[in-house]
């Protein structure tokens, strides 16, 4: 691998981690010191809350999230600057367009319907209009903190992309819990969206500032944001409802204190896939680069390098959540959490799968192959959300649990493999001796290993 690349990779990866980790002790963070302020069934609203919020913005930026690293990286790998520049404020008038129209049916409609008619929890409902402007400032906040990504600036990516937010909010409650103050549900989506805001405001400043890196000639097609933008979109909404579509149907077939047990499962499920989150937000602007120019060996390196990195983290944290997965629960959330044990060891067990398969979606996605993905993404997801139903009627949580694993090795073997037939990359973590260090990952003279 060229010398400079493989600096750009390992120097991202180690912000990447670096920053990530700040993160998700701060998530953690989070919900250990709100499930001591709130009660469960607070938690369970929160929980429910946040993956609306989540959802709505995706909703509002249509696919723009990986567009943006696709065309930055490969505007400046061509050295056409320009088209960096006039892509991002098309990609900018795209989103606004979608934050007006999903903001709106969300605060006039959709959140109502939701919170009330689908879901039945009283409390959120009168928090549906500063949840509508928390979606408005994600919409924006993920695509403009991933043009730093375009960029190979992985550290500010991954900074602007939730990290600074979660650790102001984590400090803050903090604060709060130490102090023995008192924070009112009401009060703590209040302050989250202040925060949001003002992670927002720092990014746009400091962006302001690269705007010097885009001087220069070129153009980008509206059409064509649109023609790669239009399967990712379909795709990530599949993905994302089949992330949270477990924890809406907890809400709607048990009570809302269950809801609270499983998104606590869930989210330190988070931690198995912490690693791989890492390797494939370090990977994209790679994956362009390489691929666009034929360089597959180096790619394969890269890909099965990195996916043998992750995995070996995840075995040990899933290890950990099996054997001692009660113990876990009580330590980070108390007592009242502990019945959700047997949930969160199915949950990890299908995210090791995810991250043994490595970025078999995201190669898929940045090698033009994404409309493969998105029929994937739709078969697997269909599947997997007729199983949440079924088996919540019989198992509860712990049939949630099994329906989403399920799923989610079904789609991940699937994409692994369609990453072999379309592209004769593998991306799976591997034990060759090749793949079990960084200097072996750094190899130049690396072959296509299966």
């Amino acid at each position: 691998m060229p010398k400079s690349l493989t600096k750009i990779v390992f120097t991202g990866a180690v912000w990447a981690l670096s920053i990530k980790m700040i993160g998700v002790l701060s998530s953690l963070s989070i919900n250990v010191i709100l499930a001591r302020i709130l009660s469960t069934d607070e938690m369970g609203a929160y929980f429910i809350l946040t993956s609306l919020v989540l959802f709505g913005s995706l909703l509002a930026r249509y696919g723009i999230k990986q567009v943006v690293v696709k065309i930055v990286a490969e505007s400046l790998a061509n050295n056409r600057p320009g088209s960096a520049d006039d892509a991002i404020w098309k990609m900018l008038f795209i989103i606004t367009i979608g934050a007006m129209v999903v903001c709106s049916m969300y605060y006039l409609v959709i959140g109502k319907l939701m919170v009330i008619d689908v879901f039945d929890i009283q409390i959120l409902e009168n928090v549906i209009g500063v949840s509508a402007i928390w979606i408005l400032i994600l919409a924006y906040q993920t695509p403009l903190a991933e043009v730093f990504r375009g960029l190979h600036d992985i550290r500010l990516a991954s900074l602007f992309d939730g990290v600074l937010f979660s650790f102001m909010l984590a400090l803050l409650l903090l604060g709060i819990w130490m102090l023995d103050l008192n924070l009112t549900f009401f009060q703590l989506i209040d302050t989250s969206v202040f925060l949001a805001g003002f992670s927002l405001f720092v990014t746009i400043v400091i962006l302001a500032r690269r705007r010097v890196m885009f001087v220069g000639q070129g153009k980008t097609s509206l059409r064509n944001i649109i023609a790669i933008s239009s399967p990712l979109f379909i795709t990530n909404v599949i993905n994302q409802i089949l992330t949270n579509f477990s924890l809406w149907v907890a809400a709607i077939f048990l009570v809302t204190a269950d809801v609270a047990l499983y998104g606590a499962a869930w989210k330190l499920v988070m931690l198995v896939t912490f690693p791989l989150m890492i390797v494939n937000m370090t990977v994209q602007p790679v994956i362009s680069e390489l691929y666009t120019t034929g360089r597959y060996y180096h790619l394969q390196a890269v890909l099965q390098g990195m996916a043998t990195l992750a995995f070996i983290p995840s075995l040990l944290i899933l290890i950990a959540f099996i054997i001692w997965s009660g113990g876990v629960l009580n330590i980070v959330y108390g007592p009242d959490y502990v019945n959700a044990a047997l949930a969160l060891g199915i949950l990890s067990f299908g995210q090791l799968f995810n991250a043994w398969t490595g970025s078999c979606g995201i190669v898929l996605a940045f090698t033009g192959h994404h409309d493969n993905l998105m029929k994937i993404t739709i078969a697997t997801g269909i599947l997997s959300m007729l199983l949440a139903v079924l088996l919540a009627n019989q198992w509860g949580l712990t049939g949630i649990a099994l329906a989403v694993s399920i799923g989610r090795i079904i789609h991940n073997g699937y994409a692994w493999i369609a990453v072999r037939k379309y592209t004769g990359l593998w991306t799976h973590a591997s034990f060759n001796p090749i793949f079990m260090g960084l200097r072996g990952f750094m190899w130049v003279d690396i072959g296509v290993s299966g």
